[in-house]
């Protein structure tokens, strides 16, 4: 199976720009979906999982839990870090947005990204329709038609690559699995985490 390409910014911005304009009812929840993985650099399953209480957008340091399966031991939950325009973002999702698509005010309980069918309230976006979703964008957008959803995990990791230039911390935040394979794993510390994500901030539009 072929290897999915990176979006460079010019395309990730066009994809986020043309969700913006869709007048469909789900399109803002499309749009933060397309954003966040964008940001985070989460796989699509995993996006797809959360739930309101895995968000924690207070502080200096806002972070979404994710479960996510280790290559051993099961299960286990990370805590990806969000950029502060990012959480912005997600408050606004979550004051706004969510509550428009489930028709009442969003609870701790309730999927991150449900499904909009009549027939499956209270559950969550499939993943087949994310991907077809992607594609319909992605068309309207005008991107390659070798990028793929995943494009966007592989967009994040060569944004912090480029902006940091450190290889261990983007490991990091990116949980790859090889990192499994190290005799050691090094955790940055706080600051130096502050420290990157002002650099990213610094080089947002």
């Amino acid at each position: 199976m072929k290897a999915s390409r990176a979006m460079d910014d010019r395309q990730f911005s066009a994809l986020i720009r043309v969700a913006g304009q869709r007048r469909y009812h789900s399109a803002p929840r499309d749009k933060f979906l397309f954003y966040l993985i964008g940001k985070t650099g989460l796989r699509i399953s995993e996006a797809l999982s959360l739930r309101v209480r895995d968000l924690w957008l207070e502080g200096d340091l806002p972070f979404v839990r994710v479960r996510t399966l280790k290559l051993r031991g099961g299960p286990q939950t990370d805590e990806v870090l969000l950029e502060q325009h990012v959480a912005r973002l997600a408050r606004f999702y979550l004051a706004r947005t969510l509550p428009n698509l489930t028709h009442r005010e969003a609870s701790p309980e309730d999927p991150l990204f449900p499904s909009c069918r009549r027939r499956r309230p209270g559950s969550s976006m499939t993943r087949r329709n994310a991907l077809s979703l992607f594609r319909t964008y992605a068309r309207l957008a005008q991107l390659p038609p070798e990028l793929v959803l995943h494009s966007l995990r592989h967009y994040r990791a060569t944004r912090l690559l480029r902006v940091t230039g450190d290889k261990n911390w983007v490991k990091e935040q990116m949980r790859h699995r090889s990192l499994k394979s190290l005799e050691t794993y090094l955790h940055s510390d706080p600051e130096t985490s502050k420290r990157y994500l002002q650099k990213l901030a610094e080089g947002e539009a």
